[in-house]
């Protein structure tokens, strides 16, 4: 069968259009939710008096936490067995959960000081992302298994885009409506009663999804004793030959990540590169430590820290010498930021080079002690291995975890939608600006009026334009829709340039309908794309991981988008903008500004485009992966 070959949904795979709605009202709540916890917390400085400062720290210190309660929470999920599925639970507990926990969140005494203010909301919101992250990761998840089709995963999807963004054109007028003296005393009173009312929406629908939908997979049973339990069966080892003995040793010293290192040390042997430890490098000294390096881990420390507190000096020198501008201040802090990744980086180069031989060491090590193969092998998994060798809830939690991290299809998508929505991120700031400052010669009012017009018309044709993806996917391949959406919205990322123009402030408008192709063909197309991931990684792991993938996912969106939000500050103090000059900005400045909002996104989504045009899953590899599966475990 041809490349080209165009596959029709069956009816047994379509989702009843009712029940893609439910399932969009999961995304519905979860946007809701993201939005009013940002918008509304300024209302602790507003309302309550609270340090920006302090503000700005309560936005940010309760999403550190995703980092381990979003994976967490997937291998959680996972790895339930229960009659209601894996998913549901979950679901149903969390909305409700997540509902009452916020409402209560803003039920905030009068005439208390800042620092209780300041703790209530720190504890309050603590234990709502935890809740929140119990509800969004299982839905996500569960969109993944609904169906096995590789459109009919885009038709869903694509209505959950729908229903998601309508969330984010009401949230802009949540500051208008607990500012309303016909509603509410003031504004405090009036975060409080929204937040009531959020939470009665929150609740009721968010637990729709659980009640309606239904899993399709149920995992089976595994009744074999645990790898590494019991005696070792000694008949396993007869016949043999001595190249079967080394890898089943080798296996034995690895560990659960043995498939996935055996290929490297074969490479190895043979002279070719090992490859890129990923798990090494997002993890650094805890992957030492999960590997058991002691020796290693005890000259990487100190050798590492060292570095950084050298770094750190240099770094502090450089900036009291007062003859750099703030330009010159701005490009040491990135190159010293990017050299800080140095002792990670190199960990990640050496890591795998240093695992296999290890593990080569301890394999010869049992061999040579003159035992039977039997007994060399218990040895040798005795002393391979991982840290939480004995623990088999961990062990699987961090080998799924790392698995996840280096299946490279996953990992495209990851990278361009890093690229894709922090590259909007990064100069979401600058479009106001440059409107403002250089449209409007620094005219504030009629500048935000214009903001706005540009960002609802944005909004709007988004609606429009994730139906026009999600038929375009279904036509000509999901990796070509994204090619297409991206396009056009690096189009509309240019006109930028020509558009926004003191001669005629209406141009402002022309670039916002194509900029909506980025970020509406973005996540209607990269959730049905991990779906397809999903299902490949089961055919190599025998393991399906949907919480693990969609958790990963949108936590390297939040990474992404909170560096960008630190990035887009610093790029905006590189321009040399300063807000006293009100309408009189260097000529400098407002260059710089206008070709950061013009050119960096369109950067970014050409990179994006490049990273995703290797990406393997095709539509006709996608059914063929599922011919595969249905063959080996049945249809589901």
């Amino acid at each position: 069968m041809s490349a080209a070959t165009h596959h029709v949904t069956a009816v047994e795979d379509r989702i009843p259009f009712h029940l893609k709605i439910v399932y969009g009202f999961g995304a519905f709540v979860n946007n809701t939710l993201a939005a009013a916890i940002g918008g509304m917390v300024i209302v602790l400085n507003l309302g309550f008096g609270m340090s920006p400062a302090l503000v700005g720290l309560l936005g940010a210190l309760p999403r550190l936490t995703d980092a381990i309660t979003d994976p967490l929470m997937g291998y959680i999920s996972d790895n339930t067995r229960s009659r209601w599925g894996r998913r549901r639970p979950y679901i149903f507990v969390g909305a409700i959960a997540a509902g009452v926990i916020f409402a209560v969140l803003w039920q905030l005494p009068a005439g208390r000081s800042e620092n209780f203010y300041f703790w209530y909301f720190l504890g309050g919101s603590l234990i709502f992302y935890l809740a929140y992250t119990i509800y969004a990761t299982p839905w996500v998840a569960l969109g993944y298994e609904l169906t096995p089709d590789y459109h009919e995963r885009t038709r869903l999807m694509g209505v959950q885009n729908f229903i998601g963004n309508i969330a984010y054109m009401i949230s802009p007028y949540f500051l208008a409506i607990m500012y309303n003296e016909r509603l509410f005393d003031n504004v405090t009173d009036g975060a409080a009663g929204l937040a009531l009312i959020i939470a009665v929406f929150v609740v009721g629908i968010g637990i729709l999804p659980a009640i309606f939908l239904r899993e399709r997979y149920k995992p089976p049973v595994d009744d074999d004793a645990a790898e590494d339990g019991g005696a070792v069966d000694r008949t396993q080892f007869d016949g043999l030959s001595p190249a079967e003995l080394d890898e089943r040793m080798f296996r034995a010293a690895v560990g659960t990540e043995a498939d996935y290192y055996l290929p490297k040390a074969l490479a190895e042997s043979s002279g070719d590169p090992v490859g890129f430890n990923w798990s090494a490098f997002f993890l650094s000294a805890f992957w030492l430590i999960y590997r058991k390096f002691w020796s290693v881990l005890a000259l990487f420390l100190p050798a590492a820290g060292a570095y950084l507190y050298a770094l750190r000096l240099a770094q502090t020198y450089l900036r009291e010498q007062s003859e750099y501008s703030d330009v010159t201040f701005f490009a040491i802090g990135i190159a010293f930021w990017a050299m800080s990744l140095l002792p990670a980086i190199a960990l990640g180069l050496f890591a795998n080079r240093m695992f296999i031989a290890r593990a080569r060491k301890i394999v010869a090590t049992g061999i040579s002690g003159g035992l039977d193969p039997a007994s060399a092998f218990a040895g040798v998994s005795q002393r391979g291995g991982s840290l939480f060798k004995q623990y088999p809830g961990i062990e699987s939690f961090f080998s799924g975890f790392s698995a996840t991290l280096r299946f490279a299809p996953f990992r495209k998508l990851c990278i361009a939608t890093f690229l894709v929505f922090n590259g909007f991120i990064l100069i979401a700031s600058f479009q106001s600006y440059v409107i403002i400052y250089y449209v409007f010669s620094g005219d504030a009012t009629e500048g935000s009026e214009y903001v706005g017009h540009s960002g609802l018309l944005q909004a709007v044709t988004a609606l429009a334009v994730i139906g026009l993806v999600t038929l375009l996917a279904t036509k000509i391949g999901k990796r070509r829709a994204f090619f297409v959406s991206t396009g056009v919205s690096m189009v509309g990322y240019a006109l930028k340039w020509f558009c926004y123009t003191p001669d005629n402030p209406w141009l402002v408008l022309v670039p916002a309908p194509l900029m909506a192709f980025g970020l509406a063909g973005l996540f209607t197309l990269m959730p049905s794309m991990i779906a397809d991931v999903v299902d490949f990684d089961e055919l190599k792991t025998k393991e399906r991981r949907e919480g693990m993938y969609g958790s990963i996912y949108w936590w390297v969106v939040k990474l992404g988008q909170a560096l960008a939000i630190l990035m887009g500050g610093l790029m905006l103090e590189f321009t040399g903008f300063d807000v006293a000059l009100g309408g009189n900005q260097t000529a400098e400045a407002i260059q710089l500004m206008r070709l950061f909002d013009a050119f960096v996104p369109c950067i970014a989504s050409a990179i994006a485009i490049w990273a995703i045009a290797s990406y393997s899953i095709t539509e006709e590899k996608a059914y063929s992966v599922r011919k595969e599966l249905e063959a080996r475990r049945g249809a589901a």
